[in-house]
């Protein structure tokens, strides 16, 4: 009993029952993204603090998030909406961003379907 009272529950993300429920749908965007002949890239430039996205030539239209989540400090977790189309860029100054590893979590949708992916950010 002790010991359990000792552990830091931070790393457990609030809505973990929920986010539970919907481990299918979150699967389904992985497996979307990973077959996805057109995929978005998320490219990271530490020395500007700036992140842009970019749309491949002669895609859809492409809206969702980019959820900016440090594995330890969820409390400084940053969303950010984009919106790209083909061969489009979106980029966003990150300042705020403290320095550690952090994971860009990347939802979107084109007309069809809905894609998910992860990118491991490293701020300096």
């Amino acid at each position: 009993m002790y010991q359990s009272t000792q552990v830091d529950h931070s790393l457990v993300a609030e809505d973990y029952y929920a986010k539970d429920l919907s481990y299918q749908e979150q699967y389904e965007k992985l497996e979307n993204y990973a077959a996805s002949s057109k995929p978005l890239s998320l490219l990271f430039d530490s020395e500007k603090e700036l992140i842009s996205i970019h749309a491949p030539e002669a895609t859809d239209a492409m809206t969702g998030t980019v959820t900016f989540y440090h594995p330890s400090r969820s409390n400084q977790d940053v969303n950010i909406a984009f919106s790209v189309s083909g061969g489009d860029k979106a980029a966003f100054s990150i300042p705020e961003l403290s320095p550690g590893r952090w994971i860009a979590q990347v939802d979107y949708k084109d007309s069809k379907q809905s894609y998910y992916f992860e990118k491991d950010i490293f701020v300096r």
